[in-house]
């Protein structure tokens, strides 16, 4: 698994490298880092998350008294691969023996692999949330709690995540809610939770300091602006990234479906469904033929055809998540956490699921090896053409 790891990303960065033009957002992460560089410790203005990311490349460049922007790169991906043991690690308590596959298949998962290669906080961001749910399992709550604080620093968003394992902590050894387990939920969340609740409050005094979430381009990513189309494209990306499990589902989801309040509740989220999955944001209507996810917006809003039946795909995943075995129940606040983490975003861009894209790889239930293989060796080759694709500039996730 090691060397796969390091050949890839040797390959990757190469590949990357050829061309040194700045992709998308990366000219104003770049542009970030350069101010720290150059002993400007001032915020741009066009960065919607804290400058930690930024920092920490720019100090590392100031000292070595040289500048390019591979190099930049060249940093961010040696600090990103540190995701991939704290992933492995993670993935073992649930995975044992196959913990190597499973974490292979979150490294070169399509829409996560590219950003190894990019300046975006977006792995930086993963290995924290990873972190957090490697500490939390070993039950070294302490220091889960801090990885939760170092994660929202590197990105405020992921106060979600942290707060999908603070309620796995809580409901540590309960098994029902009554009178005798709230006293334990209570001193769980006291106690064990105790450096969680700290980074709760931490977070909600910025928030009301800042005004809002983002802390640049504020107007554009506005705290209020929820936006169901990120849940509509949630659950169709996972449908697409986690097909085999889906269809391993179907046996478990066709009784739901002999049921006629099943079938009232799928009629009114069809309504619900075509009603909301709207392309609403300015930065979601430009571009189609660069940005895929904006690409993938177009056609889901402005093919009617094609919006009904993404529906199909949405409410399979839906069924599919809820009836899905897990190794503990607790994580089934996944099926409420990943939604409110969604819409949370005004902007839809996949990127923002990729915390939810690990949690469902490490804890779907294993499928035969030929299925596995096939599954890694499909994310591989797909994987490459983005990152083609976007050192070519044809495209960008």
């Amino acid at each position: 698994m090691i060397l796969i790891v390091l050949i890839s990303a040797l390959l990757g960065y190469v590949i990357v490298t050829m061309n040194s033009s700045l992709h998308a957002d990366e000219g104003f992460h770049a542009g970030q880092i350069w101010l720290f560089y150059d002993g400007q410790n001032k915020l741009a203005g066009n960065i919607t998350v804290p400058p930690t990311y930024h920092f920490i490349i720019g100090k590392i460049v100031q000292f070595t008294g040289g500048y390019h922007d591979n190099l930049l790169r060249l940093i961010s991906l040696g600090f990103a691969l540190l995701t991939v043991p704290v992933v492995y690690f993670a993935a073992r308590f649930y995975c044992g023996a196959d913990a190597w596959i499973k974490t292979l298949q979150v490294y070169f998962t399509p829409l996560i692999f590219p950003y190894f290669f990019v300046l975006y906080t977006d792995i930086w961001s993963l290995c924290g949330v990873a972190l957090t749910l490697l500490l939390t399992l070993q039950r070294h709550y302490l220091w889960a709690g801090l990885a939760g604080a170092l994660s929202v620093l590197i990105r405020q968003d992921n106060v979600a995540w942290i707060g999908l394992i603070y309620l796995y902590v809580c409901f540590d050894s309960i098994t029902a809610i009554d009178k005798k387990n709230a006293v334990q939920l209570f001193k769980n969340a006291l106690f064990k939770g105790a450096v969680f609740n700290v980074v709760f409050i931490g977070f909600l005094i910025f928030v009301y300091i800042n005004g809002g979430v983002a802390i640049g381009d504020a107007a554009a990513h506005k705290m209020s602006a929820f936006n169901l189309s990120n849940l509509h494209v949630f659950l169709i990306c996972t449908w697409v990234l986690f097909l085999p499990t889906h269809i391993t589902q179907i046996p478990k989801i066709l009784p739901l479906l002999r049921k006629p309040t099943t079938l009232l509740l799928l009629a009114i989220g069809f309504v619900l469904y075509v009603g909301t999955l709207k392309n609403t944001h300015p930065y979601n209507t430009i571009m189609y033929d660069y940005f895929v996810h904006n690409g993938l917006m177009h056609l889901l809003t402005d093919f009617p055809i094609i919006k009904a039946f993404s529906y199909l795909l949405a409410a399979w995943t839906f069924l599919s998540l809820l009836t899905i075995e897990l190794p503990d129940w607790r994580w089934r606040w996944l099926i409420f956490i990943a939604p409110l983490a969604a819409i949370s975003h005004p902007l839809v861009e996949p990127r923002y699921y990729i915390p939810a894209f690990f949690l469902i790889q490490i804890l779907r239930p294993k499928l035969s090896r030929e299925i596995e293989f096939f599954t890694l060796a499909l994310y591989v080759a797909i994987s490459a053409y983005i990152l083609y694709g976007t050192t070519k500039e044809l495209i960008f996730l």
